[in-house]
């Protein structure tokens, strides 16, 4: 999508681009193509990075599945054991 560098603001650190439609984007003026300048057209676009999606949702899945077995691996008083000196009882804990 072209976009037209409209202006410059934030003492030079961020460009304002408008599309023919008159969207408005702002972008680090570090991200402008170089030899960019006000006036010239430059093109925007966005990519879904797919595989960067699915090794982020592996790390997820595998994250949640440690914290199921370390929660299921956690041992539970029996009923009625005594406490620990120095810790109370929860009020309906038993």
């Amino acid at each position: 999508m072209p976009f037209v560098v409209s202006r410059v603001v934030d003492n030079g650190t961020v460009a304002v681009l408008l599309s023919p439609d008159m969207l408005k984007v702002t972008v680090p003026v570090c991200l402008l193509p170089p030899g960019s300048k006000l006036g010239s057209t430059v093109s925007l676009g966005i990519t879904l990075d797919a595989d960067s999606h699915r090794e982020k949702r592996q790390q997820i899945t595998a994250l949640q599945q440690s914290l199921i077995e370390a929660s299921t691996s956690v041992a539970v008083p029996a009923r009625g054991a005594q406490c620990s000196p120095g810790t109370e009882r929860v009020a309906g804990g038993g």
